[in-house]
């Protein structure tokens, strides 16, 4: 699921604009439960069909628009209408509701839960499950795949890194911050494929927090699993990755809890490789954006009250030889880019100053 709706999309288009608190706070005022995201929808268990197995329901963060991808249930719509569907009003009704949401402080609308609250457990998944597809690594080309990608034997077994015969995938186990299994991130070893395991809460939990809250005060942000391993390969055991191109108040619950300083070493994305026709940041035709540099800025303009520094590697270059993350650098690299990191107030001015960085 990429954040566009395939066929439906020219349908689904809409002059209603949200924030993505707002949108969130609407899901929660429908009793839609957020069950995972990616940089541009959230996703949940579709409340017209009422599955249970899996999240086939799609939310645009920008304009509110959803799609179910059941091809049994197949709703699509926007989010007037959504209101309309399941608080069973008139359109009259539904825009006073969304009017309510608009115009009130975020803060007061977004009624986030504390992380921390017993009441808000994550889901349990098997360890049995994870210790048998960690015994089947070794023998599978999951093991192969994984030494492609300079994974040595000793990182894998410490991760507890899986196989999965069934999705064809190396499984990755993911922890609550208590080091609770809460399941699997699966790579796919044919292309790039990503099959989680079912209500994966990647929202509100961050890959290898258990471990990194032990290490100090100082903690490195990445946006792949893969990455904050490759970290911890290289002497950094303080990495931590959201599993995805977005920072959630629960993320920054856990970093205020653990952490006083911040290294964020999120993507460095190619901008002419996101570039969108319905792009309301651009006037005319839209110039390009980076979403890594983007999570980046979330993440510092989230954490005020923590010292934040970015991963780079000299004057206006945050990663070597045109990398986009912490996989395609080497070892000597990532050194350099968190040894030279800079001040938030130095990446501010990087951005006033240095032309061609691209950091939209």
């Amino acid at each position: 699921m990429n954040g566009t709706f395939g066929v439906k999309d020219n349908w689904l288009k809409t002059g209603d604009f949200y924030s993505e608190d707002q949108i969130e706070a609407v899901l929660g005022q429908l009793g839609i439960q957020i069950i995972s995201e990616t940089e541009t929808v959230f996703q949940g268990l579709c409340p017209f069909h009422r599955n249970t197995n899996s999240p086939s329901f799609a939310v645009n963060k920008v304009n509110g628009t959803y799609i179910c991808f059941n091809p049994a249930c197949d709703v699509y719509g926007d989010l007037t209408k959504l209101v309309m569907s399941l608080n069973k009003v008139t359109i009259f009704g539904a825009k006073r509701l969304l009017d309510q949401f608009k115009s009130n402080d975020v803060s007061i609308v977004k009624q986030v839960e504390n992380i921390f609250n017993k009441t808000n457990e994550l889901p349990e998944f098997p360890s049995t499950t994870i210790n048998r597809m960690a015994d089947d690594l070794w023998e599978s080309p999951g093991l192969n795949y994984m030494h492609n990608r300079e994974f040595t034997d000793k990182t894998l077994a410490y991760f507890q890194i899986g196989y999965s015969k069934v999705n064809n995938s190396v499984a990755i186990p993911v922890h609550d911050w208590e080091g609770n299994s809460v399941g699997v991130i699966g790579r796919t070893i044919e292309g790039k494929g990503f099959k989680n395991s079912q209500l994966l809460p990647t929202r509100k939990t961050l890959f290898n927090i258990h471990r990194a809250k032990k290490t100090g005060e100082r903690v490195i942000i990445v946006e792949s699993a893969m990455d904050a391993m490759r970290l911890h390969q290289f002497g950094y055991p303080n990495a931590v990755a959201t599993c995805g191109g977005f920072f959630t108040e629960y993320h920054k619950q856990l970093i205020d809890r653990y952490f006083n300083e911040v290294i964020i070493m999120t993507d460095d994305d190619d901008p002419n490789l996101h570039r969108d026709v319905k792009c309301r940041k651009c006037t005319n035709t839209c110039l390009g954006h980076n979403p890594g540099r983007a999570l980046g800025l979330k993440i510092a303009d989230s954490m005020k009250n923590k010292r934040i520094r970015w991963a780079a590697t000299e004057y206006g270059v945050f990663y070597p030889n045109n990398a986009k993350d912490v996989g395609e650098m080497s070892e000597a690299e990532i050194h350099k880019a968190i040894n030279s990191s800079i001040t938030n107030i130095e990446y501010v001015l990087w951005r006033k100053d240095i032309p061609g960085l691209n950091l939209i």
